[in-house]
């Protein structure tokens, strides 16, 4: 659950804008809770077939550990999710680095 301190009207502006975003190395979001008047908003992502990224690089029970070669490929697709956020997203993304 995440918790997000802004007026409800801005949530679900920013919530749709985050539903149209499609690219093959994002989840997709299919919905959210907030109620009015709370500060609680929950966002509701698709669930993932060999389901979370720590799932398969740490906690496997159903096979053997991945390669390093399939870790790497793991890594090169979320790069390229994240690419896509940082130069064709809606949003602009900003680093912040601690000195």
């Amino acid at each position: 659950m995440f918790v997000f301190l802004q007026g409800l009207k801005d949530f679900i502006n920013e919530v749709n804008t985050i539903a149209s975003l499609h690219h093959p190395n994002l989840c997709k979001l299919l919905g959210y809770h907030a109620r009015d008047g709370s500060e609680q908003r929950m966002l509701v992502y698709e669930r993932l077939f060999h389901g979370g990224l720590d799932r398969l690089l740490y906690g496997r029970s159903d096979g053997p550990p991945i390669d390093w070669n399939t870790r790497m490929k793991i890594a090169l697709c979320a790069a390229q999710g994240l690419t896509f956020l940082h130069e064709e997203g809606p949003f602009q993304v900003i680093i912040i680095r601690p000195h």
